[in-house]
């Protein structure tokens, strides 16, 4: 943590279930990376230059519960873009540059419970992408510049119900 590394530090050992990268320069995450470390439950990635998120990044993480990639640089969400990361309760995406979110980025996030996305540069956001998380309990979205039209009355509808 906190070290300057510019990319995920390698090797450590393959049963690792936690681990601490925040506070570095690491713009990327490996697409094989949890093919090697499938074991991850808990994965701090604040604070480093993500800037974005390639599909099938997380294959392999089916055990992953917690990501926080907050305080990154990340500027667009596609679809799939958690894909097989199916276990999540908490995922953090708050301050990062976040200008849009694909319908179907949180795509078999059935077990997600908490969604950070506050303070980032959304001005709208598709229900569709949080209909899809039946267990969401706490959703943050305060910070950003919205786009007070339909769609965010749809929004704000949704987040009333």
């Amino acid at each position: 943590r906190d070290r300057g590394l510019p990319s995920v530090p390698d090797p450590f050992p393959l049963d690792v279930r936690k681990l601490l990268v925040a506070g570095n320069r690491i713009q990327h995450i490996p697409e094989d990376f949890f093919i090697f470390y499938g074991d991850l439950v808990y994965l701090d990635f604040r604070n480093n230059s993500l800037r974005s998120l390639e599909e099938g990044t997380f294959s392999g993480s089916a055990k992953l519960a917690f990501l926080d990639l907050s305080y990154n640089n990340l500027t667009q969400l596609g679809a799939g873009a958690f894909r097989s990361a199916g276990r999540l309760v908490k995922l953090s995406l708050a301050n990062n540059k976040l200008a849009g979110v694909h319908e179907d980025a949180f795509e078999t996030l059935e077990s997600l419970q908490v969604l950070e996305l506050n303070d980032n540069n959304l001005r709208s956001l598709n229900v569709a992408a949080l209909a899809a998380l039946p267990a969401l309990r706490t959703l943050r979205l305060d910070g950003n510049p919205w786009l007070c039209d339909c769609d965010f009355a749809h929004l704000f509808s949704w987040i009333q119900d």
